[in-house]
Parts: structure tokens; sequence; C-alpha cells
């Protein structure tokens, strides 16, 4: 695809998903920075057409994921769909062979993608990984007030001194996903999630998350303090008067033995399907990270 496409293509993935979620779909607002008319953003996608016009399509994102003092070339891939007149043609089979060479040609270490696991397995991805899904009740954090004077504030696009805080912050975790700052915003408000910064009385930040709309699903969790994530969820449910929270994380994030004994209980799953393509490199940063969590033999 190239930037005369954009519009097409917004157009054609809206009315595809509306027709299949059962809800009106807005790419163009879950996903600014993807669909634009840039060359380069609308090259990550491959469509098929008839006449001229979009019947299928599906896209490759580059995401710079570091892990174990490595940087890994993922590719994440999303917005796979084919119009239903032109279903059961090999349309997306096509496509999928196209963006896996594609894929190899361009040096991704792995590709990620979430769907049917019995679909994708044709095209050689499977289910791995984990995510432990944590139920954090009020009762379990206890009643009382809180004592820290933390307040929540909405990061917003134009706070560029607040972004640039929030950026050195994310970029400090052992692991992480590479983004410029001007980046670090549309990941965190990508499908429609609010990033919030964490402010201290003197007026410093002291970390930041992002929920989803209802404000009841808190992900991407980073803290100057890890100890302080209690006081600090205690004191999100109090000011939100909420009952429970919903926080999906990796075995491997360091707030998990903190969240393990502080959960009402949770829930596993495996996030989405992997191709491994860069088999070696991929192998050897995660036994780098499993051996940081617990130690491993010698070999």
């Amino acid at each position: 695809m190239k930037k005369n496409d954009c519009n097409e293509l917004i157009e054609f993935l809206n009315r595809v998903f509306t027709e299949h979620n059962g809800y009106e779909m807005h790419f163009e607002k879950l996903l600014p920075h993807i669909f634009c008319e840039d060359d380069k953003t609308m090259s990550y996608h491959i469509a098929a057409k008839k006449d001229s016009k979009i019947c299928g399509c599906a896209g490759t994102y580059p995401m710079l994921y570091h892990i174990s003092g490595v940087d890994i070339k993922a590719g994440v891939i999303e917005n796979v769909a084919v119009d239903a007149n032109y279903r059961n043609m090999g349309i997306m089979q096509a496509i999928m062979n196209q963006m896996n060479a594609d894929n190899k040609a361009a040096g991704y270490d792995i590709c990620f993608l979430q769907g049917d696991r019995k679909r994708y397995s044709h095209f050689g991805f499977d289910r791995c990984g984990v995510v432990y899904n944590f139920h954090i009740t009020r009762s379990m954090l206890g009643k009382e007030e809180c004592e820290n004077a933390y307040e929540y504030e909405v990061i917003n696009k134009e706070d560029s001194a607040l972004l640039k805080e929030a950026h050195k912050l994310y970029s400090a975790s052992k692991t992480h996903i590479v983004k410029k700052p001007c980046e670090l915003y549309y990941s965190l408000t990508a499908n429609n999630h609010i990033p919030y910064a964490i402010i201290s009385p003197d007026g410093k930040l002291e970390g930041c998350f992002c929920t989803d709309m209802s404000g009841t699903s808190l992900s991407n969790i980073v803290l100057r303090k890890k100890d302080e994530i209690v006081a600090i969820l205690r004191k999100y449910i109090q000011i939100n008067d909420m009952r429970v929270i919903y926080i999906p994380i990796p075995q491997y994030s360091e707030f998990f033995e903190i969240l393990f004994d502080n959960c009402d209980r949770y829930q596993i799953y495996q996030p989405g399907c992997f191709k491994i393509l860069n088999f070696k490199k991929i192998i050897q940063c995660y036994m780098r990270e499993k051996n940081d969590c617990e130690e491993l033999p010698d070999g």
C-alpha cells in the first residue's frame, strides 16, 4: 500500500470489522499513527485488489523489543481482513504467504499476531507465552485510607515535558519496547487506552500506567519504586470507588510476586500466536531473561 491508498484502506477495514464485530469501528481513531497518508506507514500493509478495489489486506507493524540487553526486531501482524464477498477464494492464504516471505526478507526475528490458533498454524504460527490477569479487589488491599499523597494525572499529547519524563521511565525498564518520546503517546493511547502519570507531592513523576475505557484494566505499569504498587493501587481503587481492577502481566514482571500475594484470584492465558524466524537469537534472549527470574544450570 501507498499513501494514496490510506483512505480506501481505512474505509475497507472499518466496514469489514464493523460487520464482523457487530459494532462500529474507527481505525483512524484507534491507531492514528498507523493510518495516516504516509508512504512508510502504508507500506506496512499488503492488499489484494479486484477491479482496483481492496478485497483483502493485512499489516505487519515493526517493533523493537529490548530484552536481556538485546534488541529483538519483532513484527506485529494485525488488521487481517477479507471482504465477505471474496472469502473461500484463497485470498488470505496468498496474502499471509507473501507477508511471511516479506517479513523473513526484512530480517524480523519474530512475528506475533492474535487470532484463531488453528487458522494461523497453517502459516507457522503457534500459541506460546503466558499472561497472568490478576483480579485485585478493594477488600484484598485493605480499607484504610492511603497514606501516600500521589496524584493521578491523564497524560496529554501536548505535555512534552511529562511525556519526556515518562519516556525515560519506560526506557529504564529491563524489558521494554524501544520507542521515541513522540511515539510513546500513540502506543499508550492505542485502542482507546488512557495513559496516566503518577505525580508525587513535590510534582515529580513517580510512575505511569494506562487503562481501558472503563478504567478497570491497568497495563503498562512502570514505577520508580516497585514496592509502592500496593499503596498506589489502593488509592486508585478508592478515589474511583471501584470494587475490583484487573492487571494483566507476564510472569517475569517485577510486580509479579507482589500482585500474586495481593490478588483475590487470577486467570492464566496465552496472549497470542508467534512465529520465530531467528530461532537462536530468540532462545538465547529468553533463556537469559528466564535466568534472571530463576537461576538456570550452566549449559
